[in-house]
């Protein structure tokens, strides 16, 4: 299922469009870094990390997208009944259209990080520090859009509703930037709030690394149990309604 869901997503449309669009948006970010303040700069690990940063918004875009798109796929074509009636497990459909979305992440990474490196090749510049690439991406990026993939699943499977669903997502990320804008910035209490900080080549990420690591552990935990919370509620065959749904949620935890 999980190689599935993968496949299909890279033949969507708007799946390519979004990734056309950031891809067009890196190389003119790229662009404008060349100088600074008038003097030419190189297109160091530091440099192009920076630039790769933009891209976490059209990663954004993918998971509020498609979280809707796979929890409704076989139901918008009418298969829903038939794939539900399947013996297996209540989380399996749901964990594997989750475990394709981070597949596709990880493929998108791994294009971007050869790109940026075939960039400095092309300047002249060789020290590409692949450590920093592979450790950045697959850490700090990588653990703020499982928590905001996982979140999104579970706002698709409460409200039941693909583009309600997309709705309140969207919104919720707005309101995360509000709250920041508000000066609510403590990562205890702003989604998704933990950072890694600024990259250095002096000392890579520093003291940022332990608090980084503790304050994903808590906001990784926390999207996991509603996560599993949705996995129980998930509509299985035409029971649709959430307090249905909440009712069959007891029978889901015995043996058959």
């Amino acid at each position: 299922l999980t190689k599935f869901y993968y496949r299909t997503i890279f033949k969507e449309v708007p799946f390519l469009t979004i990734v056309i669009s950031g891809f067009a948006l890196f190389i003119t970010t790229v662009g404008n870094t060349q100088s600074w303040f008038g003097v030419n700069t190189l297109p160091t690990t530091a440099n192009m990390l920076s630039a790769l940063g933009i891209l976490e918004f059209f990663y954004l875009a993918i998971a509020v997208t498609y979280a809707g798109e796979l929890v409704w796929k076989e139901r918008i074509v009418k298969f829903h009944l038939i794939f539900d009636a399947m013996p297996m497990p209540d989380f399996i459909g749901l964990f594997s259209k989750f475990l394709s979305l981070i597949g596709v992440f990880c493929t998108l990474f791994l294009f971007f990080i050869g790109l940026s490196v075939m960039i400095q090749a092309v300047q002249g510049y060789f020290d590409f520090q692949l450590s920093v690439y592979f450790g950045t991406l697959f850490s700090s990026t990588l653990i703020s859009i499982t928590q905001f993939l996982l979140f999104f699943f579970f706002i698709q499977v409460i409200v039941n509703d693909k583009f309600l669903g997309i709705a309140i997502s969207v919104g919720f990320l707005v309101l995360t930037a509000v709250l920041s804008l508000m000066g609510i910035e403590h990562p205890l209490l702003t989604f998704g709030g933990q950072s890694l900080g600024q990259y250095s080549d002096m000392n890579i990420y520093g003291h940022f690394v332990l608090p980084f690591t503790w304050t994903s552990t808590y906001w990784l935990a926390f999207v996991m149990i509603i996560f599993i919370g949705a996995t129980i509620i998930s509509v299985r065959g035409a029971d649709e309604l959430l307090e249905t749904r909440l009712k069959a949620s007891n029978h889901r935890f015995s043996r058959p």
